[in-house]
């Protein structure tokens, strides 16, 4: 009888595209009121898109000027193979963390106030689990959230009013060819290093 290896791969993609789309988020951002050498910090949280799907993330600012900003995402993978040495199928589950930067080259300033990047997660697979597997039998992918941080320097000239915006949007699915559950690919977004030393933004 032939193996049927195909099944897993087929009834994930059919899976994906039965999908429904997922709505825009417009995050709720913290900030705070620029300190005694003009630096405004902000943070929030969001959705980071399901397995097999990406997202545009969009950053609007005005009435600052923007010197870093960084955002990181925690994506849980769950991987199942074959372990020869116990004879049997194992599995574990890792807590993979990234974060993606302007000088990473992730980031794309579309206009003087704009900023975007895409985040991604891969499709994850499936294939029976047997000792003649190589590799991994299965791959998937369990977005938790996202965060956003970023620090903005104000010039004396712009102490106020000021606004920052971000916007998730346009999640839509993703089918990858074979790397698919390789790693996470694409993620993105706006501005720099955000954990620099207030030193070093000193000397900009």
């Amino acid at each position: 009888m032939k193996s049927l290896s195909w099944c897993g791969p087929v009834a994930a993609a059919l899976a994906l595209l039965a999908t429904p789309a997922l709505s825009a988020q417009v995050v709720d951002l913290s900030l705070t009121d620029p300190d005694v050498d003009g630096f405004i910090y902000a943070s929030g949280a969001f959705d980071w898109p399901p397995e097999g799907h990406s997202a545009t993330a969009t950053l609007t600012f005005s009435g600052l000027a923007l010197i870093d900003a960084v955002f990181t995402g925690n994506v849980e993978e769950r991987k199942t193979w074959w372990d020869e040495a116990i004879g049997g199928v194992w599995g574990n589950e890792y807590s993979l963390a990234y974060d993606c930067s302007l000088t990473g080259g992730c980031v794309v300033v579309t206009s003087p106030g704009t900023a975007s990047g895409v985040l991604s997660t891969p499709l994850g697979f499936d294939r029976p689990c047997t000792p003649t597997t190589l590799g991994d039998c299965s791959s998937h992918f369990f977005p938790q959230f996202a965060t956003f941080d970023g620090v903005f320097r104000v010039s004396p000239a712009a102490r106020a009013p000021y606004s920052v915006s971000l916007t998730i949007s346009d999640f839509t699915a993703v089918p990858e060819p074979a790397g698919w559950a390789m790693m996470i690919v694409g993620f993105g977004l706006v501005g720099s290093m955000l954990r620099r030393s207030r030193r070093g933004f000193a000397a900009v």
